[in-house]
């Protein structure tokens, strides 16, 4: 397991953090080099990239977890950060944090739910107690409000509320927060469902390939399933069976969002691929 040149967000920024360089959140040549340069004083293999020893000497702290890789890679594909705001262009109110709680299903009020008042204020200011009033609001209602702060055919998030959540995201209440409702509401399902349905799958790029279906698709289709099965069956590999569950689960969706689902899923069931533009090879994402 390891990190290496092309992975990004929030894990990335806490190794440039360590080793005092800028964070950008992007493991690039200059992140690359320092990290080298870090191994060599800590006795290690100057490889550049940082495994678990190098992760050890460097952060000071036990390598992340699989849940925290997974949730870095979904994150970059969802295309958020912790304090990324984003308007109703798809239906959902207000989408906010490191995989996009929203007002729709009421997943942006749990994490608030759980960061302390007094930080909370802090952040949003005079808009706090608005968002709280909204929170309490039926589905349509919320929905209506965060649609109402959208501009433009882009459906942007007017400034004010964009810069406020940007803050509150910063803030380190607030992603513990995060991680706590995406732990709860979206790995311990999806890892649950991989048990009961596939139990032959055991590589992390199993888990994220669940984990990732759950936040997007809101979990793994049954047909989906059932295509891994017969793949695992008929080949007896791990890479089929994920395959077939990839593209099945694509099948599974809109029109609309097809292409991008389909993206997502092979990318994680080969451990390459482009989604959005961007090239990703999980193998740098300690997800090997």
């Amino acid at each position: 397991m390891q990190f290496a040149r092309g992975a990004r967000g929030a894990l990335v920024q806490q190794i440039q953090q360590a080793l005092d360089i800028g964070a950008d959140g992007v493991f690039g040549k200059d992140t690359a080099a320092a990290v080298a340069a870090a191994q060599a004083r800590h006795a290690l293999p100057a490889t550049g990239a940082v495994d678990e020893a190098t992760w050890a000497a460097v952060v000071g702290e036990p390598f992340p977890t699989l849940f925290e890789r997974c949730l870095a890679l979904t994150a970059a594909f969802e295309g958020h950060g912790y304090g990324k705001a984003a308007g109703n262009f798809d239906g959902a109110g207000i989408t906010w944090g490191i995989i996009g709680f929203n007002l729709k299903s009421g997943s942006l009020g749990k994490v608030l739910s759980l960061i302390p008042a007094a930080d909370v204020d802090t952040a949003l200011g005079a808009l706090a107690p608005v968002l709280r009033e909204v929170l309490v609001r039926p589905q349509a209602d919320r929905v209506r409000w965060g649609d109402s702060l959208s501009t433009g055919e882009q459906k942007r998030l007017q400034p004010a509320w964009y810069d406020a959540l940007a803050r509150l995201g910063d803030l380190p209440s607030a992603r513990t927060a995060q991680r706590a409702v995406a732990a709860e509401s979206y790995w311990t399902p999806s890892q649950t469902r991989m048990s009961s349905l596939a139990p032959f799958l055991t590589t992390p790029r199993a888990s994220a390939l669940f984990f990732d279906a759950h936040v997007q698709q809101g979990g793994v289709k049954e047909s989906a399933a059932q295509a891994a099965q017969a793949a695992w069956k008929q080949a007896g590999s791990e890479p089929a069976a994920l395959l077939a569950m990839a593209d099945t689960q694509a099948l599974s969706t809109s029109a609309r969002w097809r292409e991008d689902v389909r993206s997502r899923r092979r990318c994680v069931a080969t451990g390459t691929g482009t989604v959005h533009g961007r090239a990703y090879a999980l193998t740098a994402w300690g997800l090997a």
